[in-house]
């Protein structure tokens, strides 16, 4: 039978590793990647300890799947950082790490997994970003945040335009606040403001997630291109 691969990127933790279980449970083969150590185990994950904003590693890891046996190849964008902090009290560093590794380097995957599939003969593959409700809702304390997913979603609609010859579609889902070890910092009062400004006043599930990302990846949804899927409603 068909044998479809999926790359995730940031699979050590949060959604990523969630997403990767869960993917391996619908009979995917998942590449997982994260600069620490694999945190998932199972016959049909493979593991490159790779940081992202090296841009070099990032051409290696793709190379690397060249060699993979497999009618189909997915992308999802995962990995990503955030900060909770007034921009005053942001220096540029902390921004550059941040762009780096939540618009640089999902761009960068981009590339590379465009590069992959013509390499090897592929016509048609997904290409799922994450952004946040950040951008949308210009929530205060993330700038640097929502500057780099804004990134994002432009270069999700521009990709969903160039990459459409080679019949792959560019997508991406602005996730709300999701309890993981990446907003586990924010405060209990602030979570409920974020509550508050959602169309649908309950936290976003992982189930939430894993449907909208399916959704984009069904081999029945290639029409689809160039979209940001706002959870929980844009409000």
């Amino acid at each position: 039978s068909a044998m479809r691969t999926v790359v995730i990127t940031g699979t050590s933790s949060g959604i990523g590793r969630k997403l990767a279980l869960h993917l391996l449970s619908e009979k995917w083969q998942v590449i997982g990647c994260s600069r620490r150590a694999a945190k998932v185990d199972h016959p049909n994950y493979t593991h490159s300890s790779v940081d992202l904003t090296d841009e070099a590693a990032v051409g290696d890891m793709f190379r690397d799947i060249v060699a993979y046996e497999t009618d189909r190849i997915a992308l999802i964008n995962n990995a990503g950082m955030a900060n909770m902090n007034h921009f005053l009290l942001s220096p540029r560093k902390t921004g550059e790490k941040m762009m780096c590794l939540n618009s640089l380097a999902a761009i960068d995957c981009m590339r590379h997994y465009a590069k992959l599939l013509l390499k090897k003969g592929i016509s048609g593959g997904r290409i799922v970003n994450f952004s946040s409700v950040a951008t949308l809702r210009a929530i205060e304390g993330q700038l640097w945040y929502a500057a780099s997913k804004s990134a994002l979603e432009s270069a999700t609609q521009v990709a969903s335009k160039e990459l459409s010859s080679i019949n792959v579609t560019v997508n991406c889902i602005q996730i709300p606040y999701f309890r993981s070890p990446m907003s586990g910092s924010i405060g209990k009062d602030r979570v409920e403001k974020m509550l508050e400004n959602q169309v649908i006043k309950r936290p976003c599930t992982f189930e939430d997630i894993a449907n909208a990302v399916e959704f984009f990846l069904s081999a029945r949804s290639d029409f689809v291109t160039g979209e940001l899927l706002c959870l929980g409603g844009k409000g």
